[in-house]
């Protein structure tokens, strides 16, 4: 049986699961739009595409964008 990545999680002992907790937090949290036109920027779109992409983002749900 395969257990969810949320099973996983609780089965961790909580000295291990905090600290798990903590990072996820960290790596989650909502980026400013001044964070998100910086990250765009440094892929090498200039100031104003990234604040056109960064407007386009701004209306989806996104939750993760990673790069590759």
């Amino acid at each position: 049986m395969t257990l969810t990545p949320q099973q996983r999680l609780r089965a961790l002992p909580p000295h291990v699961r905090q600290p798990a907790l903590e990072i996820l937090d960290q790596l989650t949290r909502p980026l400013s739009p001044r964070e998100i036109d910086r990250a765009i920027q440094n892929e090498g779109f200039t100031r104003s595409e990234a604040r056109r992409v960064s407007l386009v983002l701004k209306r989806l749900q996104v939750v993760a964008l990673i790069h590759q």
